[in-house]
């Protein structure tokens, strides 16, 4: 079980060095962005729930499951509605 309270995970952009004649003039600007492809995604990250245990995600080929989150509240199932009377 997890839970979407976990902040947006962004990487920087990379560091450009200059090679060549070393002509400061020349040095191009490049803006990489802040590493975030499309601003309006703002849903926050899916993060592990406080207080449960998880699995190695690495070897979890006899991982128990975690009883963490089965018992959390669910809707109901939608029910079908009657047929209409002939």
């Amino acid at each position: 079980m997890y839970t979407a309270t976990g902040a947006i995970s962004t990487l920087p952009g990379p560091t450009p060095t200059q090679t060549g004649n070393g002509n400061s003039a020349a040095t191009p600007t490049v803006d990489f962005g802040n590493g975030w492809a499309n601003p309006d995604d703002t849903t926050l990250m899916a993060v592990p729930v406080s207080g449960c245990t998880y699995p190695n995600p690495w070897n979890a080929v006899s991982a128990a499951i975690p009883a963490c989150g089965v018992l959390a509240k669910r809707e109901p199932a939608p029910t079908a509605a009657p047929a209409p009377a002939l």
